[in-house]
C-alpha cells in the first residue's frame, strides 16, 4: 500500500504550485484578466483543503494500519521533526527582513496564530495552515482510536454530521455576520482550526476504509470510480441546498472533502499502464519537496522582490513571476534534501534512542 500510496506525492507538488499562483501569479502570463488559467489560479487557494484531507488520508494509512495502539509521544515527535524545523527556518528567513511585534512572533512560534483573529496571516502568512495541522496532529491519537474498526460505523457517522454541521455553520456566518477581508470575522470563518477538522476527518476515514477492509482488485477500482463521481453530485446538490435554505457555503473549509477523498481512494487503487509517470523519482521528489515550497514562499518572494528593488533591476510581472518560480522550486529540492531530511533523520534517532 504505501507503494500506491506515493502516487499521490506528485500531486502535492501540483498542489502546492497552485497556491504559490494563487497568492503570485495575477497580471503575469497566461494569468491575465479574464483568462482561463486566472480563473482557475483564484481558486488555488483549494489546495489547502485539498492538503488537509491528503494528511488525514495519509495520517490514517501510515499510523494504525492494525489494532495496536498508537504511541502517542513518539507519533508527536515524528510530526514535530517534520513539520518544525522547515516552518522555523521560514519564519527567521521573513524576521531577518521584516521584523514582527512580539506577540505576533510568539503566536506564530507555538503555532496558535489560526486560533486568534486578526493573526493568521502574521510573520509568515502561508504559517496559519501549519497552525491547523498542528491542531490535527494534537488529536489524532485520539481520533486514531475512533476509526478502530468496531467503532468505525460511528466514526462515518460522525464525520458526516461534522462536514454537514461545518458548511452550515460557516454558511451562516458566511451570510450573517461577515466583512471582507481583511476582517476578524474573515480570518474567523476562513481560518479557524475547528472549521477544517472535517477535511482532516473526511480523509482520515477514506484512509481507513482502504486498511479496514484491505481493498484491491478491478472490482473495487469500478466502485470506487462510482463513489468519486457520486461525491462530485453529492457536493454539488449540498450545495445548491444551502443556497435554498439561506445560507451562503463557501468551498475553503472543507465543502470539496468528500470529492478529495474519493479521488484519493481511486488513484491509490488504479493500474494502468499510465501510473509509472506518478513514480517518477523527479515527480516524486518534487512532491516531496512540496512542504518546504508551500512554506517558504512568501519569504522568498519578499527576499527576491528586495533585491530587484535593491538592484534597480526593471522586469515584466511574467518574467519576475517565473525567476521566481525557478528560483523556489530549486530552493524547496535543496532544503528538502540537505536541510528537512537530515534533521528529520536526527530526530527520528533521538526519538528511537529516548522511547
Amino acid at each position: 500500500m504505501n507503494r500506491r500510496l506515493r502516487r499521490l506525492t506528485p500531486f502535492r507538488f501540483i498542489a502546492a504550485l497552485l497556491v504559490v499562483f494563487f497568492h503570485f501569479g495575477a497580471g503575469a502570463w497566461p494569468f491575465e484578466q479574464d483568462s482561463w488559467p486566472l480563473a482557475l489560479v483564484q481558486r488555488g487557494n483549494l489546495a489547502v483543503s485539498f492538503f488537509f484531507c491528503l494528511s488525514g488520508f495519509v495520517m490514517a494509512l501510515v499510523y494504525r494500519p492494525d489494532n495496536r495502539a498508537l504511541d502517542a509521544r513518539s507519533y508527536w515527535l515524528a510530526r514535530l521533526g517534520r513539520l518544525y524545523p522547515v516552518y522555523l527556518l521560514a519564519i527567521a528567513i521573513g524576521l531577518m527582513k521584516w521584523p514582527a511585534p512580539a506577540d505576533e512572533i510568539a503566536l506564530n512560534l507555538f503555532l496558535l496564530q489560526s486560533w486568534i483573529p486578526g493573526y493568521a496571516l502574521t510573520v509568515n502568512p502561508p504559517g496559519w495552515s501549519l497552525s491547523v495541522e498542528a491542531f490535527f496532529y494534537a488529536l489524532f491519537p485520539l481520533i486514531s482510536r475512533f476509526l478502530m474498526p468496531r467503532f468505525f460505523q460511528r466514526a462515518v457517522l460522525f464525520g458526516v454530521i461534522l462536514w454537514i454541521s461545518t458548511q452550515a455553520i460557516v454558511g451562516y456566518l458566511r451570510m450573517h455576520n461577515f466583512d471582507a477581508y481583511p476582517s476578524k470575522s474573515y480570518d474567523f470563518i476562513f481560518y479557524f482550526s475547528i472549521f477544517h477538522l472535517n477535511e482532516f476527518f473526511i480523509g482520515a476515514v477514506s484512509g481507513r476504509i482502504l486498511t479496514n477492509h484491505q481493498i484491491t482488485g478491478r472490482k473495487n477500482i469500478t466502485t470506487h470510480l462510482l463513489i468519486l463521481i457520486c461525491s462530485i453530485g453529492l457536493v454539488y446538490f449540498f450545495y445548491r441546498s444551502l443556497f435554498a435554505i439561506g445560507l451562503y457555503p463557501i468551498l475553503d473549509d472543507g465543502l470539496l472533502a468528500p470529492i478529495f477523498a474519493a479521488s484519493f481512494t481511486f488513484i491509490t487503487l488504479i493500474t494502468t499502464k499510465y501510473t509509472y509517470i506518478l513514480d517518477n523519482p523527479l515527480a516524486i521528489l518534487l512532491g516531496e519537496s512540496s512542504y518546504v515550497l508551500y512554506i517558504i514562499q512568501s519569504p522568498v518572494r519578499g527576499w527576491f522582490n528586495a533585491m530587484l528593488y535593491v538592484y534597480e533591476i526593471t522586469v515584466t510581472p511574467t518574467v519576475s513571476l517565473f525567476i521566481y518560480i525557478f528560483l523556489l522550486i530549486f530552493l524547496s529540492i535543496a532544503l528538502h534534501l540537505y536541510f528537512e531530511k537530515p534533521i528529520r533523520a536526527l530526530i527520528k534517532r533521538k526519538t528511537y534512542r529516548f522511547s
